[in-house]
This record gives structure tokens, C-alpha cells and sequence, in this order.
């Protein structure tokens, strides 16, 4: 069970804050995200997105993007709020829809909730194809 809570910048993101989740390429990856924002009083639009990254490395100390949103039916998103009146989003990502996944490659996952609004949250986490899990 992943519980994270943080917002990065759009483009690219600090090494340290983000949580890396080993998965098989032919399993799936379940979580559960609460979201602790008062602000936040409605989920009216809940997104999923998807992209390649390359991990922090001598020249850069930062995860990068190297290709755009793939999520297409990868990931499916379910919201509500708790008794504590949190945003609960439970997460499932199958990395066995991602076209050319491979053993060693990562994938950084963004949840947006409600962007189009001034109560908003943003958590990304990063899946890193391991199929030597067992």
C-alpha cells in the first residue's frame, strides 16, 4: 500500500521525493494515495499519466521525460472520500499495455486531481520494470 503526498513541477522532478515501486512487466502494480488537502472538498476530474523517464544520472540530477503521455487504458483510478473527509484514490497499473516495456526501463505514473480547479493535487511515483521479482 503506497501512501504518498507531494506535487512536483510538471517537467521534471527532484530524485529524492519520488517513491520508485519495482514491478514485473506481466504483473500489476495496486495502491492506495490519500490525498491530506483540506482544500479539497470534491473530485471533479481525476487523471492518470504515463510517461518513460530516465533516472537521475551524472549529468542530470533529475528524473527526464523522454516521451510523451503513453497512458492509454494503462492505468484505472477510483476516488472517494474517507470518514476524515480525504480524497482516497486507489490506482492499478498493468505495465503489460505499455508498447516496447522492458526489463530495466521506468515509468513515472502522475495522478492529477481536479487540475482545472484552484483546489488541486498532483502525486507521481516512478515503476521500475524488474522481472526478476520472485
Amino acid at each position: 500500500m503506497n501512501m504518498l503526498k507531494h506535487t512536483v513541477c510538471d517537467f521534471d522532478f527532484p530524485y529524492a521525493d519520488i517513491p520508485i515501486i519495482e514491478v514485473d512487466f506481466n504483473s500489476s502494480s495496486d495502491g492506495k494515495i490519500v490525498i491530506k488537502n483540506e482544500s479539497i472538498e470534491q473530485v471533479n476530474l481525476l487523471t492518470a499519466e504515463l510517461y518513460e523517464v530516465e533516472p537521475p544520472n551524472s549529468e542530470y540530477d533529475y528524473w527526464q521525460k523522454i516521451t510523451s503521455d503513453l497512458n492509454d487504458d494503462i492505468i484505472t483510478l477510483t476516488s472517494w472520500f474517507n470518514s476524515l473527509g480525504q480524497v482516497v484514490i486507489f490506482y492499478n497499473v498493468d505495465p503489460a499495455l505499455i508498447d516496447d516495456v522492458a526489463h530495466g526501463k521506468y515509468y513515472n505514473v502522475s495522478i492529477l486531481v481536479n487540475q482545472e480547479s484552484d483546489a488541486k493535487a498532483k502525486i507521481d511515483f516512478v515503476l521500475k520494470i524488474n522481472n526478476n521479482i520472485g
